[in-house]
């Protein structure tokens, strides 16, 4: 797991890759909690992430959760074929869906140059 911050002001914005699992919920809680105490907005990235299992799936429902009871906005810019087929399965697809996501079922993005 890595996760690349950029803040200007009291907006972040997160991309996370590699894979957001139960070896690293953790570091994945401290980081996402630590990241919205210090600003006011957060944007996901979730494009690069590779695996997501419940442990991963549970944090980035405890952000929402608490990004919403701090008042303070949240979304998701992009789902990698991962977190798109986890999303789903769970039907969570249309709570992490941000108004900059695309909306395409698993798979629909393979081929797609980086």
């Amino acid at each position: 797991m890595r996760i690349d911050k950029q803040q200007e002001g009291t907006h972040a914005c997160l991309r996370l890759s590699g894979e957001l699992t139960i070896y690293d919920a953790v570091d994945l809680h401290r980081a996402l909690l630590d990241s919205l105490g210090a600003c006011d907005s957060i944007d996901l990235d979730l494009g690069a992430v590779t695996a997501l299992d419940a442990a991963g799936l549970q944090q980035l429902m405890l952000l929402r959760r608490e990004a919403s009871a701090a008042g303070k906005g949240m979304r998701v810019l992009e789902h990698s074929d991962a977190t798109r087929e986890v999303l789903a399965l769970c039907r969570l697809d249309a709570e992490f869906r941000g108004p900059n996501t695309r909306n395409q079922p698993p798979g629909a993005d393979r081929g797609r140059l980086a």
